[in-house]
C-alpha cells in the first residue's frame, strides 16, 4: 500500500522537473517568478496529524537535521512511517518547499473560474508513469489556483471522480489530495499544509489513510 500512497504523493507535493508546456500567461508569470528561488531553503516545523495521533517536528537547515519535538515516529504504522520519512527527505532538499518545478509537470491548463481574487485552472498533468499513469489521468482531475493579488499559486488538488485501479492488485474508492501554499515575506511561496484521504483495497484488503501534514515558522537560510 505505501508504495502506492507515495506515488500519488508524488505527484503533488514532489512534483519533479520535466520540459515546461505552453501555458495561460498569468500561471507562466507565477512559475517564471518561482524559478529564482530553485535553491530556496528554509527551517520549519512540521505538524502530522492522523487517527494514530500528532507528530511534530522541527527541520534545522542549516544542520540539515530533524528534531523531533512532539511524538514519536515508532508509534506509526509502517505506512505511516514512509509517508513521514518521504516526506523529510525531499522537503529537505533546496528548493522543494516551493513550487518552481511544477511547471514542467503539466501539459496543459484551461482557466475554469474567475472570482475576481482567484484564477482557477483545470489541469493535465504529464504522464510519466506508463499506463499507471493513464489510469489516474482517466479518473482524477487535478485544479491549481492561482490568487490574483499575489501573481503567486495558492493551492493544489487532485480529486477521484470514479474509483480506479493504478495497479491489478490495489484500487483506489475515494481520494482527495489538496496542497496549499503561503507567502513568505519578501520571499517565495511555500508549501503550508498538505491533506490526503484516500480509500481503498490492496491485496483483497481495505484500507484508509487520511492524515493532514502543516508546514510553518519558516526561517529562510541566508
Amino acid at each position: 500500500m505505501s508504495r502506492i500512497l507515495t506515488a500519488l504523493i508524488t505527484l503533488t507535493v514532489l512534483l519533479s522537473s520535466a520540459r515546461a508546456a505552453d501555458l495561460p500567461a498569468p500561471l507562466t508569470a507565477a512559475f517564471d517568478e518561482a524559478a529564482q528561488y530553485a535553491d530556496f531553503r528554509a527551517s520549519f516545523s512540521m505538524r502530522a496529524t492522523s487517527d494514530e495521533g500528532v507528530l511534530v517536528m522541527r527541520y534545522d537547515a542549516q544542520n540539515e537535521d530533524w528534531i523531533i519535538m512532539e511524538g514519536d515516529l515508532a508509534d506509526l504504522d509502517k505506512s505511516g512511517r514512509t509517508v513521514i520519512e518521504d516526506m523529510q527527505a525531499r522537503l529537505s532538499a533546496p528548493g522543494k518547499i516551493t513550487y518552481h518545478e511544477m511547471a514542467g509537470k503539466i501539459s496543459s491548463a484551461v482557466l475554469t473560474e474567475d472570482t475576481g481574487s482567484e484564477l482557477v485552472y483545470a489541469v493535465t498533468l504529464v504522464n510519466e508513469d506508463g499506463e499507471m499513469g493513464e489510469k489516474m489521468q482517466d479518473a482524477v482531475n487535478p485544479t491549481l489556483v492561482l490568487d490574483s493579488e499575489t501573481g503567486k499559486i495558492s493551492r493544489f488538488s487532485m480529486k477521484a471522480d470514479k474509483p480506479f485501479k493504478p495497479v491489478p492488485v490495489a484500487r483506489i474508492d475515494t481520494m482527495v489530495l489538496e496542497q496549499a501554499y503561503t507567502v513568505l515575506d519578501d520571499g517565495p511561496a511555500v508549501i503550508n499544509r498538505f491533506h490526503n484521504d484516500t480509500t481503498g483495497s490492496m491485496m483483497f484488503k481495505n484500507f484508509s489513510q487520511r492524515y493532514t501534514i502543516e508546514l510553518y515558522d519558516f526561517v529562510p537560510v541566508k
